[in-house]
């Protein structure tokens, strides 16, 4: 009998599944904020794992029944609800959540500090737990999909590539649109937080609204992002730590190709077959052009010739069919090792803090590195009303980079070309007479630079009340970088097809004291 119940229990419960499932719909929709559509918010019927994302334009598209809930959430953000009726289409507008910030303090360009609590502006903070949790080597991408609102653009890639900062959009056509940054209350830039290790910032205060034109003037009517770093603990013990982090990178996608047609043009004369007629003709095989025979031609020959005679004579030889995504042989798994130290020590009116933090860049470009150390202290003591904070941050970088116009040369590669075997062919024997071999080029031409940077700070402080203080803030920054370029040309050998480079060297010094 037991058995029996069990068995029209298990029924009914399948019969209910069968019912609720076929109920389920396609709901759709675009969610949007204050700028416009928002990609990567995340959409969820609530009590269940089914779930999607928006794309670039807003959009989403998921699976659910009437009477269930969905659930809209973006981090910075409240959550919205929306329950499905009998609609199929449901559009939502996120909303800035509104944060307490607790003892942060945000410093005017006059030197006057006020709580966050007391600012009527969209802020948002993102702190040191969320900044490190993805061992992500550079402060600015830390921020990227952590606040609403926040671009982050790479300007230029590379093994020491540099990002762009914009906030809800640009507002002038013709003017910078960046946000404002500032480095524990000193005007700074994005290319100096982007070289700060995430593992000495407390916290990022990114401000929105028009009160960044009211702490700063017109340098932060873009908005701001204001950075805080870290100080000694108040506990009066004395503490020590140490963080290191591996991350490898692999070129993500590159330049898709037609698959159908080999190397030559239709009118190049090319190695002419009397037994194929009309196509051998037009295959040459160190072309850069892909309008040759067909790779599906019947009878062509499977193996042929492929790129300028080696330094031998001889040709290398290759199938006659597509290599997928054949420009990714070019490239290797690149590493960002991190490693640091730091010490602290501090009481309830005096604190010391130390850093020491080391990267060493290996990019996906053979050759490409980079090796950045960085050292912060600071330091400061209160007595009575009086405050007095000081930090000194030391940074040197070495860059070694190639030309970045390589990939141009990558290109000019029709979709059979082994690239990994031309790896020591030289730039005489390249798979085509109208490029450079990128292998030779990465060796061949180089970009090296040393740079230094000094930046202090010392704040003088006075408590006027418990709630209000004024700020006296100097900075001195110093930065100074020496570059070396240089390529190096060759005498061609009498079998030179691809013209020969000359012999340069260049270098360069530039200083900036402010």
């Amino acid at each position: 009998m037991r058995s029996k119940f069990k068995w029209i229990f298990t029924l009914l419960v399948a019969l209910t599944m069968q019912l609720s499932y076929a109920q389920e719909k396609t709901v759709k929709g675009i969610v949007t904020d204050a700028s416009g559509p928002m990609p990567g918010v995340n959409v969820v019927v609530k009590g269940t794992s089914r779930s999607a994302s928006t794309g670039f334009d807003g959009a989403y598209s998921i699976k659910a029944s009437e009477g269930e809930t969905l659930v809209f959430s973006f981090m910075g953000m409240n959550d919205i609800s929306r329950v499905v009726e009998t609609s199929s289409i449901i559009n939502a507008k996120m909303q800035d959540e509104v944060t307490k910030l607790g003892e942060v303090v945000i410093t005017g360009a006059l030197g006057i500090k006020r709580k966050s609590d007391a600012v009527v502006s969209a802020q948002k903070q993102v702190n040191n737990k969320e900044l490190t949790q993805a061992a992500n080597p550079n402060v600015i991408q830390s921020l990227a999909g952590k606040v609403s609102g926040l671009q982050i653009t790479n300007s230029s890639n590379g093994v020491n590539a540099s990002s762009r900062i914009v906030l809800r959009g640009n507002r002038s056509l013709t003017g910078d649109n960046r946000a404002l940054v500032v480095i524990d209350g000193a005007i700074s830039s994005s290319d100096i937080l982007s070289q700060l290790p995430p593992d000495i910032i407390e916290s990022v205060n990114i401000i929105k609204g028009a009160q960044g034109a009211a702490l700063y003037g017109s340098d932060g009517v873009n908005g701001a992002i204001l950075v805080t770093t870290k100080r000694g603990s108040k506990s009066g013990k004395m503490t020590f730590g140490l963080t290191s982090a591996i991350d490898f990178e692999n070129v993500a996608y590159v330049p898709q190709v037609q698959q159908d047609y080999g190397q030559g043009w239709a009118t190049d004369p090319g190695f002419d077959d009397p037994s194929i007629p009309g196509v051998i003709s037009t295959f040459v095989p160190f072309e850069n052009g892909s309008w040759g025979p067909a790779f599906n031609t019947p009878g062509f020959p499977t193996s042929l010739p492929v790129g300028l005679p080696q330094a031998d004579g001889n040709f290398l030889f290759a199938d006659w069919k597509p290599i997928k995504n054949h420009i990714k042989q070019f490239f290797k798994t690149g590493t960002v090792l991190q490693n640091g130290f730091n010490f602290n020590v501090g009481g309830d009116d005096s604190y010391a803090f130390f850093s020491y933090n080391r990267q060493n860049s290996d990019f996906v470009v053979d050759g490409d590195k980079m090796v950045r150390n960085s050292f912060l202290f600071k330091a400061g003591k209160k007595l009575g009303k009086f405050s007095i904070d000081g930090n000194v941050n030391y940074i040197t970088q070495s860059v070694s980079q190639t030309d970045p116009n390589l990939t141009d040369d990558l290109i000019q590669s029709n979709s059979r070309i082994p690239i990994s075997r031309f790896a020591n062919s030289g730039n005489e024997g390249n798979w085509t007479v109208y490029a450079q071999n990128p292998y030779w080029i990465s060796k061949a031409s180089r970009f090296d630079d040393k740079s230094n940077i000094f930046n202090g700070i010392l704040s003088l402080g006075y408590e006027l009340t418990k709630h209000v203080s004024v700020n006296n803030i100097t900075n001195v920054q110093v930065q100074s970088t020496k570059g070396e370029s240089h390529l190096d040309g060759y005498t061609p050998s009498v079998n030179q097809y691809n013209f020969a480079p000359y012999t340069y060297y260049g270098t360069s010094l530039y200083s900036y004291e402010d």
